[in-house]
C-alpha cells in the first residue's frame, strides 16, 4: 500500500514537473519579454521554477545589466506551517502550508513596484505514514511555487497595463 501511494505522489511529480504555462502568451507585451533576474540564491528551487515559468511564458531572462529592460528582484521567500486541525489526542492532524513572494518589480526608467505573492496549501498531516508524508509535501511545495509564480506574472501584467 505504502509503495502504491509513494508511486502515485511519484507519477504526480512527474507530470507536475511539465509545468503550467498561460494558454495565451501573446498578452505578454514585448517590454516584458525580455527581463533581467536578480536574486540572491541562483540555485534555490524557487529560483528553477521561477526560470522555468518564465521561460514557458516566453519571457527570455538577461544574466547581465543590460539597458532599457526591466529588473525582477527577488527580495523575500519564506514559508510558515499553521495547524490547521487536530486529532482527539492533541496531535496535528491538518496542516496549512503558506508561502510568501516579494518581488521588486524595477523599470528601466528607474520606477519599483512591490509585488507581494501570498499562496496556501491544506494538507492531512498523518503520522503513521512518514514516506507518504514527506513525498506529499515535496509535490504541495512544487505546486505552491508555481501557483506564486503564476500569480506574479499575472500580476507584472496588471502593473505593466496600468503604467
Amino acid at each position: 500500500m505504502r509503495y502504491l501511494i509513494l508511486f502515485i505522489i511519484t507519477f504526480i511529480i512527474i507530470i507536475n514537473g511539465c509545468g503550467f504555462h498561460l494558454h495565451d502568451t501573446d498578452k505578454i507585451p514585448k517590454e516584458l519579454k525580455i527581463l533581467k533576474l536578480n536574486i540572491n540564491n541562483s540555485y534555490g528551487h524557487i529560483t528553477h521554477i521561477i526560470k522555468q515559468q518564465l521561460k514557458l511564458n516566453n519571457i527570455r531572462l538577461m544574466n547581465e545589466a543590460v539597458q532599457n529592460i526591466p529588473i525582477l528582484k527577488i527580495e523575500n521567500t519564506s514559508k510558515k506551517i499553521e495547524t490547521v486541525s487536530i486529532y482527539q489526542d492533541g496531535k496535528s492532524a491538518e496542516k496549512k502550508l503558506i508561502f510568501f513572494l516579494n518581488v521588486l518589480f524595477i523599470l528601466p526608467n528607474g520606477t519599483s513596484y512591490p509585488i507581494n505573492v501570498r499562496v496556501e496549501r491544506t494538507f492531512f498531516d498523518n503520522p503513521l505514514e512518514i514516506l507518504a508524508r514527506e513525498a506529499e509535501n515535496e509535490v504541495i511545495k512544487q505546486e505552491i511555487y508555481e501557483e506564486a509564480v503564476c500569480q506574479l506574472i499575472d500580476k507584472l501584467l496588471i502593473i505593466y497595463g496600468n503604467i
